[in-house]
């Protein structure tokens, strides 16, 4: 997945999940609660490609 493409997603799944939490349905949280965790994952994965790229540099 390109890093651009990983940019949308995070922003795309955190305003859902602003407006999701502001209703609080137990359902809905459960949802959000998956879509920060996929989030997350995203941030990890960008900042294990930030890493590899800086050692190959230093190479």
């Amino acid at each position: 997945m390109l890093k651009q493409e990983r940019l949308v997603e995070l922003t795309h799944n955190l305003q859902n999940v602003r407006e999701i939490c502001i209703g609080m349905e137990s359902v809905e949280l459960v949802w959000a609660e998956n879509l920060l965790d996929r989030s997350l994952f995203l941030i990890e994965e960008m900042k294990d490609e930030q890493k590899r790229e800086i050692r190959q540099n230093l190479f």
